[in-house]
This record gives C-alpha cells, sequence and structure tokens, in this order.
C-alpha cells in the first residue's frame, strides 16, 4: 500500500526500451572514470560540488542541462505499466533516508506516449541510492516533488520492463540485457558525465 499520496512523473519506463536495446550500446561499466572526467564550473556543477545533499540542490538548475531527444513513433508502448516490485521512496533526516512512500507490487503506472519517459534517474553523492521524481499512478496526478530510490530497485522495473517489451513485440537485439539496464538507468549520468557537471559513482 502507498503510504503517502505522492507519485512519479519523470522516471519512466517503456517508452525508450526498444531503443536502448537498439541503438544505445555506446557506454559500459567503465564509463564513469574520474580520471578522465574534465569537470566544467557551470551552475549544475556547482550545485554538485557546494552541496553534499540532492535535496539541498536546486534541481531545476540541474535539470536545465540535461535534453532528451527521444522519439516513440512506430512502437506499440503499453500506455499503463504494472509494477512488479514494491518500489519505496525515501526523504532524508540528517544523514540517513527515511521511508515515505512506497507504491506496491501490481500498482498501475501511467506511461504517456505524448511525452519523454526515461529510465533513469539523478545520481547522488552516494553509490547506488538515486533521486528523482516518482512514477504517476494511473488515475492519480503526478507530483513535482523530489525523493531518493534505490538503484537496484529501479534496475529490476527496467529488466522487468524490457524482457516484457521485446517479447510483446516480438524483438530481438544483439545487446545483452544487462548493458540495456545499465545503459537506461544511466542516461542522465552519462549526460552529466559528458558535459563535465559530474561524475557518476554509479
Amino acid at each position: 500500500m502507498r503510504k503517502r499520496i505522492i507519485l512519479f512523473a519523470t522516471a519512466g519506463v517503456v517508452a525508450v526500451c526498444g531503443l536502448f536495446f537498439l541503438t544505445f550500446g555506446r557506454v559500459n561499466r567503465s564509463h564513469f572514470s574520474k580520471k578522465d572526467f574534465k569537470y566544467w564550473d557551470c551552475q549544475a556543477s556547482r550545485e554538485y560540488t557546494e552541496h553534499d545533499y540532492m535535496d539541498e540542490m536546486n534541481m531545476r538548475t540541474v535539470s536545465a542541462y540535461i535534453t532528451y531527444a527521444v522519439s516513440a513513433v512506430g512502437y506499440n508502448y503499453p500506455k499503463e505499466i504494472e509494477l512488479p516490485i514494491d518500489l519505496t521512496y525515501y526523504t532524508r533526516s540528517g544523514d540517513k533516508l527515511v521511508e515515505a512512500f512506497t507504491l506496491s507490487k501490481g500498482t498501475m503506472i501511467q506511461n504517456p506516449t505524448d511525452r519523454f519517459l526515461r529510465f533513469s534517474s539523478f545520481p547522488t553523492h552516494k553509490k547506488g541510492i538515486r533521486y528523482d521524481i516518482p512514477y504517476t499512478v494511473v488515475g492519480e496526478e503526478p507530483t513535482e516533488d523530489y525523493y531518493y530510490v534505490y538503484l537496484k530497485d529501479l534496475e529490476e522495473i527496467v529488466t522487468y520492463v524490457c524482457l516484457d517489451y521485446t517479447k510483446n513485440n516480438k524483438m530481438t537485439t544483439d545487446v545483452p540485457l544487462s548493458k540495456a539496464v545499465f545503459e537506461a538507468t544511466r542516461f542522465v549520468d552519462k549526460m552529466l558525465y559528458d558535459r563535465g557537471i559530474y561524475c557518476s559513482l554509479d
């Protein structure tokens, strides 16, 4: 059961699954190298360097440096997706995460195809913990509030969605599932890295 009526809009799922499987194929687990990272002093990079926690940052400033250009034309995307796991979001109290609410396994989340839905979320200052706006539950209004969420949970959801998508659309690909999931969940990380804003720990 959800513990609070606050739901996600930006961390989308199916609308880019096929695209990541078929065309991304350029990032690997050693991509975010601190040695090769070229820092760019800008408003967004300073948000990361001058704050210890994501909830202290101006996310509008950081988000302004993230661009999306993905077309959903030609793909048979479902308008609703059933969560395969319980998905919990957190707020912060000091240096600890506090459970805010949980979307139960089986909850139907919206997948509007008239906008870009991404798998990815924002990397934080701690490996394995992400920051983003929650999925929107069917029949409820989205929120613009950010929460912390565990990367492993998002990866599990993306794995499920990718397998379901390729099965239903009878697609084949040479891209390993683990690679597709990694790339999809680190889409924002790649953009931040390439633009010299932040070197993700994930």
